[in-house]
C-alpha cells in the first residue's frame, strides 16, 4: 500500500499524467507529419472553399448527397465558416494543421482553467488530487481523448464553445446577482456549440437552456423584473448566432437549394 503522501505516490501520479499527455502530443505530431486528416475535416475545409467562392458552402465531391451536404454542410456550418477565412490564405494542407494546432492549445488551455476555477470552488487545499487524476482520465480515455483532445479535431470547436458557455454557466449560478454580461455570453456561446457540430452540440445546447430556465424563474431569488431581464439577455445572446447563419443561408442560397436542405436535415 503506497502512501499519498509519500515521494513514490507523487512521483506515479507525475508520470501517468506525463505519459498520458506526451501521448496525446505524439499523435497530434505524428499526424502533422503524416499529413492525417479525418475525412470530416477534408469535407469542412471543401466547404470552406466554397464559402470563400461565395457560395453557400455544401460538399461538392458528395452530390445528391441524402443529408444535403453537398448544398451547405450543415454539421460543421461554423467550422466551414472560418475556415473559409484561411483558404486564400494557406496554399496547402500542412498549414491548416498549424491551425489546428491553435486550436489544440486553446481546448486544453480552457480545460485546465475551468478544472482550476471548480477546484477553487470546493477548496483548492482539500481537491488537489481531484485535478490529479481528472487530467490523467482525461489524457488517458481513447474516447475523450480521440473526439476532443487528441486526433478527431473536427469536434473540437464544439468543445471549446462549451467549456466557455459552461464557464459562464457557472457564473451565473453562483451569483446571486447575475449580471447582464454573463446571461449574454452563456447564451452566445451555448449556441455556437450546435453550429459547430450539431450531433454533439445540439444536447450540449438543450442542456445548458434548461438550466438557466430553471436557475432564473426557480431557484434565483431575484425579484420578477431582474429575472426577464437576465432571461432577456440570455435570449438575445442565443439567437444572435442563429440570426446571422439564416441571413448567410438566405443571401448565398437560392429558394430551391433551401426548400431541399430543409427537407433532407429534417428527414435526416
Amino acid at each position: 500500500m503506497i502512501n499519498k503522501n509519500s515521494f513514490n505516490y507523487k512521483v506515479i501520479l507525475f508520470l501517468i499524467i506525463s505519459v498520458s499527455i506526451l501521448g496525446t502530443i505524439s499523435t497530434f505530431v505524428l499526424s502533422f507529419i503524416n499529413l492525417s486528416f479525418d475525412l470530416d475535416m477534408y469535407q469542412i475545409i471543401a466547404a470552406a472553399n466554397e464559402v470563400s467562392d461565395k457560395k453557400l458552402g455544401g460538399v461538392s465531391f458528395f452530390p445528391n448527397s441524402s443529408l444535403g451536404i453537398d448544398i451547405l454542410f450543415w454539421p460543421y456550418i461554423f467550422p466551414s465558416l472560418l475556415y473559409s477565412f484561411f483558404t486564400n490564405i494557406f496554399s496547402n494542407l500542412y498549414q491548416f494543421y498549424f491551425l489546428i494546432t491553435f486550436e489544440y492549445l486553446i481546448s486544453i488551455c480552457l480545460l485546465l482553467l475551468i478544472s482550476i476555477k471548480l477546484l477553487k470552488l470546493f477548496g483548492w487545499n482539500n481537491s488537489k488530487k481531484i485535478i490529479i487524476i481528472f487530467f490523467s482520465l482525461v489524457f488517458l480515455s481513447p474516447l475523450f481523448n480521440q473526439y476532443f483532445i487528441g486526433g478527431k479535431s473536427t469536434y473540437r470547436w464544439c468543445f471549446i464553445f462549451t467549456l466557455i458557455s459552461i464557464n459562464f454557466l457557472i457564473n451565473i449560478l453562483l451569483k446571486k446577482e447575475n449580471s447582464n454580461k454573463n446571461n449574454f455570453a452563456c447564451g452566445l456561446f451555448s449556441s455556437l456549440a450546435p453550429l459547430s457540430f450539431v450531433s454533439m452540440g445540439l444536447p450540449i445546447f438543450v442542456g445548458i437552456q434548461l438550466n438557466i430556465l430553471i436557475h432564473t424563474f426557480f431557484t434565483n431569488k431575484s425579484s420578477i423584473k431582474k429575472k426577464i431581464i437576465n432571461y432577456i439577455y440570455f435570449i438575445l445572446g442565443t439567437i444572435i448566432p442563429l440570426i446571422f447563419i439564416t441571413i448567410y443561408i438566405k443571401n448565398n442560397g437560392n429558394k430551391e437549394e433551401i426548400q431541399n436542405l430543409i427537407k433532407l436535415v429534417f428527414s435526416y
